[in-house]
């Protein structure tokens, strides 16, 4: 069953995390959660070294598809960004489901938000978010290959 949260960020808290910040969030850490891993892939793409943090946000943690997907709320709507679940991760859910989701939403907590649970969206609402997700990055990869030129 899909858990869905709405994050809102604390007013006495930071609107950037940065990466030293992150990086003493996850000091202790065995592994690296997918929420994180989906940081620190952002921070590397767009070679920053701070994210705007969303005011509000909406995360769904889906077991059933084993991954999670974000998106801001507030100041603006953005896309969901889906983060797919390592072997690592299904791992560590196999084994203990309950502690796999309270460490996800304590690393959200560390971060200053406020967590709230909300009722989840069917899973044929998920299926859909996660096919338009794999259709545009589909798409994307085609636009960005080499031979795109090729049949103009």
């Amino acid at each position: 069953m899909t858990l869905k949260y709405v994050l809102t960020l604390k007013t006495t808290s930071s609107p950037h995390l940065y990466l030293d910040q992150l990086k003493a969030l996850i000091a202790k850490d065995s592994y690296l959660l997918p929420a994180t891993r989906g940081y620190l892939n952002f921070m590397k793409k767009t070679k920053r070294s701070f994210i705007p943090l969303p005011l509000q946000s909406e995360v769904l943690i889906s077991p059933e598809h084993q991954c999670n997907l974000t998106r801001g709320l507030s100041p603006q709507l953005t896309e969901f960004n889906i983060v797919f679940w390592t072997d690592s991760d299904k791992k560590k859910h196999k084994e203990d489901s309950e502690k796999f989701i309270n460490d996800i939403l304590k690393l959200y907590s560390k971060m200053g938000y406020e967590v709230k649970e909300e009722i989840a969206p069917e899973d044929d609402i998920i299926q859909k978010l996660i096919d338009d997700f794999n259709a545009k990055k589909e798409k994307l990869a085609q636009l960005t290959t080499k031979d795109k030129w090729k049949n103009i």
